[in-house]
């Protein structure tokens, strides 16, 4: 009987482990993905949100749910994606109506390799040859595989990158379940990653964007006009950032690096205000001001130690 205990902790760990390993994302995952007119890719018409909402077995393997904003499904898109990382680092997607799983990463590859990821709606399917050019590791929160890649032997050649737990980040094919959704079809509406959120932390945000959300309707709110400048810049440690006004509430500095994810946000109370990034390693940083979750200027830092 005394060994029933530990026996018991371990059966119970073993449980949460299993219970887990099929999470492509963290359980408090957000991605802002935005809808682009199908004639005019350059012009976004609307932001869906999704959200990591649970987990459910399906034919004997458990997925991770997903859910978008809108709530229910439409010609494009589903009201909830099914996602399934696999042990070696294989991510699949479940078609609802029969069930139809199909890869859309791989993880699990290394340079030079080339893996075939699909993508399925009712009525069509399309794929492509994804040949993996480099490999690396990067900070958003923790270490995350990247690999950079691009399409080989097809009619439509395009490049993306992706991101382990979080997906594509690509301009036209960026849709975080469907990394190719409507390749082929000029007259489909495209789809680009604008933010990515977990535990309410925005960890990646579109440089090309001003705030995390957009409706055709107003497009992104603009606030009172600021006009900013930092010193010094290159910076070693510590620069200055200056505002032509006293910040609002709810004003920030938010320093983003070359692949766009978050690594430091500070609120800004003052008018002149110092912000350290000696724990940054050298680059080229992007950098917002933004109030209330709206980007009123932003421009390029340089970290020189």
């Amino acid at each position: 009987m005394k060994h029933f205990l530990p026996t018991l902790l371990f059966f119970f760990i073993a449980i949460s482990s299993s219970a887990q390993s099929h999470r492509f994302a963290d359980s408090t995952a957000q991605w802002n993905v935005i809808e682009n007119d199908p004639w005019d890719h350059s012009n976004p018409v609307s932001t869906i949100t999704y959200n990591a909402v649970g987990d459910t077995a399906i034919n004997g393997a458990l997925y991770q749910v997903m859910e978008n904003s809108i709530g229910f499904e439409t010609s494009n898109l589903t009201e909830r994606e099914f996602i399934r990382k696999d042990s070696i680092g294989r991510v699949f997607c479940l078609r609802q109506y029969d069930s139809l799983e199909y890869l859309i990463y791989d993880f699990s590859k290394s340079i030079g390799d080339t893996v075939v990821i699909y993508d399925y709606s009712d009525w069509f399917s399309v794929n492509a040859s994804m040949v993996v050019d480099s490999v690396d590791s990067i900070e958003v929160d923790r270490l995350r595989k990247r690999m950079f890649v691009r399409a080989v032997g097809g009619s439509v050649f395009f490049s993306s990158i992706w991101i382990e737990g979080i997906g594509c980040i690509n301009d036209y094919f960026g849709h975080p379940f469907h990394p190719i959704k409507n390749l082929g079809f000029t007259d489909a509406n495209s789809y680009e990653l604008l933010c990515f959120h977990e535990y309410e932390q925005t960890l990646y945000q579109n440089e090309k964007y001003e705030s995390c959300l957009y409706n055709i309707s107003v497009g992104v709110e603009r606030v009172n006009q600021i006009v900013t400048s930092i010193y010094p810049n290159p910076s070693s440690s510590s620069f200055a950032v200056t505002l032509s006004q006293q910040p609002q509430p709810n004003t920030a500095i938010l320093i983003y690096n070359n692949i766009g994810a978050l690594v430091k946000q500070e609120e800004l109370t003052t008018s002149t205000q110092q912000i350290d990034v000696a724990e940054l390693p050298n680059g080229i940083y992007t950098y917002a001001i933004t109030q209330q979750g709206v980007r009123l200027a932003s421009g390029k830092m340089i970290i020189a130690k």
